[in-house]
């Protein structure tokens, strides 16, 4: 039998609360008893959370037992009412002079609630259920429902399951429930966890929202680690998270998720994750946590992935190069040593030259060409470049011209010296302007061509 509210007469009462060793009452505004006994609640208590079934005698229809379904909402206001009386009576009962600190208690039924559920397996009916939500929230319940399943027993493990599993989602994101369902999903053998994968798998909407929770990411992360073993419940999981890899991606916590797939998971159980971001591979790159969540992804790709992954960057370079995020993931391909994709990039940016050494985030990516495989055909086309004047006096494009100075001069001497005679004719020109004063030193008296930083 679960925790009902009643009227029922009670063995002893507290701050207007009375208690019976299995019913309860609590005096809530609007609530009133009907011709059976049972309370009702006209019109409902949305601001406590109390579910009323309807009054069989008004023609309606109440649970098999009469009795009101408490939902957790009201079943937490209960227990925080519960313990602020507590705390009230432990100060009026201290002397002035005391230094003892009270502490609230858990309702002694909740520890009960744990063993009938664990230990007899009663039957669950609507109240229990609740009063099992509460009890996993509830530190000192939650920590002798937990002692319980130590013991291994397979038993406990399935009762365990049938009262939570339902809410499992609600407890991995609590602050005490989420410890709980870690130590049961570690209890489980094979055949429970593939019940869990499976009714998790099932809610596909919240177990992407619980990914995106700092608590409920590193359950959706045990539970993973815990199905690496087996193929079909990993299929399960990467099924129900493909949909929404994308968002994981270029979440704080659910780029975590992500990671943790592609560290621990082989190249076939991550395909999930590498289709996910050549189909969003723009949108994630422009995200602060995408960008790097990117980057990570290339460098635990396979061959063939990887190659699709740089084409399709390399295809999208010039709008990726200029923006805050993106360039990272440009400026990644001249990290991985790959002169082949360097070089394509090279021939990408020539293209828009101009553009990218007069943007902020544009004009790292081109010196980062100038240094690569690709960047004498850059250098070439800077040195015979219609607007080097007004690159050069950029407040940007200085600083690429600065290092096409710098690099040049051990790398290609003979460019170096065009550039130096092309840029001497605007010395001029160059010599006053707070933006041009070095390109006009290094011209000028071939200092050592050192970059200054923006």
């Amino acid at each position: 039998m679960g925790y009902h509210l009643t009227s029922q007469p009670s063995i002893f009462s507290r701050g207007g609360i009375n208690f019976t060793p299995r019913r309860l009452e609590l005096p809530v505004p609007g609530l009133s008893s009907s011709r059976s006994g049972y309370p009702k609640l006209p019109g409902g208590c949305p601001e406590l959370g109390l579910i009323t079934s309807p009054d069989p005698d008004e023609g309606g229809c109440a649970s098999p037992h009469g009795e009101a379904v408490v939902s957790p909402g009201f079943a937490r206001h209960f227990v925080a009412l519960w313990r602020t009386i507590e705390e009230e009576e432990n100060r009026e009962h201290l002397a002035p002079s005391s230094s003892t600190v009270s502490t609230p208690e858990t309702p002694p039924f909740l520890v009960e609630v744990v063993d009938r559920i664990v230990l007899d397996g009663e039957p669950l009916d609507q109240n229990l259920r609740v009063a099992a939500c509460l009890a996993a929230m509830d530190p000192h319940a939650s920590k002798h429902w937990k002692s319980l399943l130590g013991c291994e027993k397979k038993s406990r493990v399935n009762n365990s399951l049938r009262a939570i599993l339902s809410v499992v989602f609600r407890l991995a994101i609590d602050e005490v429930g989420h410890h709980l369902v870690r130590k049961l999903i570690s209890a489980c053998d094979e055949k429970n966890l593939h019940v869990v994968v499976t009714e998790v798998a099932a809610h596909q909407k919240q177990l992407l929202e619980t990914a995106k929770n700092a608590l409920g990411v590193k359950w959706v992360q045990h539970l993973l680690q815990l199905a690496k073993p087996w193929k079909t419940l990993i299929c399960i999981l990467s099924f129900a998270l493909f949909g929404g890899a994308a968002d994981l991606m270029m979440d704080k916590y659910g780029s975590r998720l992500i990671k943790e797939c592609l560290s621990r998971l082989c190249c076939q159980q991550n395909r999930f994750i590498y289709v996910a971001a050549l189909d969003n591979l723009t949108t994630v790159a422009k995200n602060e946590c995408g960008c790097d969540t990117l980057i990570k992804i290339i460098d635990h790709a396979p061959a063939a992935t990887k190659h699709q992954l740089l084409t399709e960057i390399i295809s999208h370079s010039t709008c990726l190069a200029q923006d805050p995020y993106g360039n990272y993931v440009v400026q990644h391909i001249f990290d991985l040593g790959e002169e082949k994709y360097e070089e394509r990039l090279c021939w990408e940016v020539r293209s828009h030259l101009l553009q990218l050494c007069t943007q902020k985030n544009g004009s790292h990516v081109v010196e980062k060409c100038l240094a690569s495989a690709g960047g004498r055909l850059l250098l070439e086309d800077l040195v015979s470049h219609k607007k080097l004047l007004q690159i050069a006096q950029d407040s940007y494009g200085n600083y690429v011209v600065n290092a096409a100075l710098r690099l040049s001069k051990t790398a290609a001497p003979l460019l170096h010296q065009r550039l130096v005679e092309a840029l001497r004719v605007h010395s001029r020109s160059l010599r006053h302007h707070p933006h041009r004063r070095h390109v006009y030193k290094n011209v000028a008296e071939g200092a050592d061509y050192r970059s200054t930083s923006k």
